[in-house]
């Protein structure tokens, strides 16, 4: 569900939806039903940035994009639910393991910020950034730096869901199980291809904030060709705002480098550790859901990387779009299995107090 949450948001951003529900009300409310309720909402709607530029539209174009923010924050406080249901009636029953009690807190809280951080990025677009944007006759949209952070919450709880998950499926203990059928030189092997390829997952959580900053200022909307950008391997006017750090930011030449300089490299990393991994002696040692995850990290990682290209050189259709922005929910799902996988090479002192910790406790 969060993963669609995801989805469901890269669908509003690229139908420009965002900024159609104007208040925010934690608590939830019904959609307009009337003709007159609809004809209100809509001229709150007018008293907005967004609509100086839209003074052509109808009622019937603001249901339009209406419904997708609103499908958007319902689905949120649908998952906020579907979440806290279940989680409060299994602790009373005292079913979980008490260990888990902080992770589970941190990934409530991180579903309580992300509905009041996802209204403070739509703010910016109703108050200063989309009167500052309405000013300077560019399209009126939210901040890129909120929406990166927007982003960025999205896929930490998505992130923290998948570990605590493969936690619960394959517990440390099994991991303990699984290093003792690995030769010494190959485990060591291993270990360092767990090491590097928590650095590329590193560098695949650099592209995907690159991403909501491409998104932002609608830099793929600009150098529409590959692998050249227009004419040029690095085009002209890279530092052109001032001070100098806010290009990588809000520039769209560079920010688009940016994306396509970190996508390639983290589609390097990934081609590497797999290489490394392919190795005869290492591949017929490791376990089969190892070699199926690194087989489907690659692929995703290859996947996206051939959609992003397809996305840009047409100019990024909605329906590009949106698979491009799930592709990146399948890459790193993708990406945090093939890690977890590979636990049994942790170091070895760190694994044993992880296996001894964690083998008595059971749901």
């Amino acid at each position: 569900m969060v993963g669609g949450m995801i989805a469901v948001g890269g669908a509003t951003r690229l139908t420009r939806s965002g900024l159609s529900m104007v208040q925010w009300k934690p608590q939830g409310s019904l959609p307009p039903m009337t003709p007159e309720e609809w004809e209100a909402q809509f001229d709150i709607y007018k008293q907005f940035p967004e609509f100086q530029q839209r003074k052509n539209m109808t009622v019937e174009d603001f249901k339009g994009i209406f419904w997708w923010e609103y499908g958007h924050r319902m689905l949120g406080r649908t998952v906020g639910l579907v979440y806290t249901a279940p989680l409060v009636y299994f602790m009373l029953r005292k079913r979980l393991p008490r260990e888990l009690y902080a992770r589970f807190a941190v990934l409530f809280s991180l579903g309580a910020a992300q509905g009041g951080v996802g209204w403070w990025m739509v703010r910016s677009g109703l108050e200063e950034h989309g009167h500052e944007q309405l000013k300077k006759r560019n399209e009126v949209r939210v901040s890129p730096y909120r929406l990166a952070t927007h982003l960025g919450f999205a896929f930490t709880t998505l992130g923290v869901l998948l570990w605590t998950g493969f936690n619960l499926v394959a517990p440390p203990s099994r991991a303990a199980m699984t290093r003792e059928m690995i030769s010494p030189d190959v485990l060591k092997q291993v270990t360092r291809i767990r090491k590097i390829l928590g650095h590329v997952s590193t560098a695949l959580g650099y592209t995907i904030l690159s991403g909501a900053f491409v998104a932002g200022i609608d830099a793929g909307m600009a150098y529409n060709t590959f692998p050249k950008m227009d004419n040029q391997w690095i085009p002209d006017d890279l530092f052109v705002i001032e001070p100098k750090y806010k290009n990588f930011f809000e520039n769209v030449p560079l920010v688009q480098l940016d994306h396509r300089v970190l996508a390639l490299s983290t589609l390097t990393g990934f081609t590497g550790v797999y290489a490394m991994a392919r190795r005869k002696h290492i591949w017929n040692q490791l376990p089969q859901q190892s070699r199926n995850a690194l087989n489907m990290a690659l692929g995703a990682a290859s996947g996206q990387v051939l959609l992003g290209i397809t996305t840009l050189i047409n100019c990024v259709p909605i329906p590009l779009g949106i698979a491009h922005q799930c592709g990146a929910i399948a890459l790193m799902t993708a990406t945090l299995w093939s890690q977890h996988t590979l636990n049994f090479a942790k170091p070895l002192k760190k694994a044993a107090q992880t296996a001894i910790k964690a083998a008595p406790k059971t749901l």
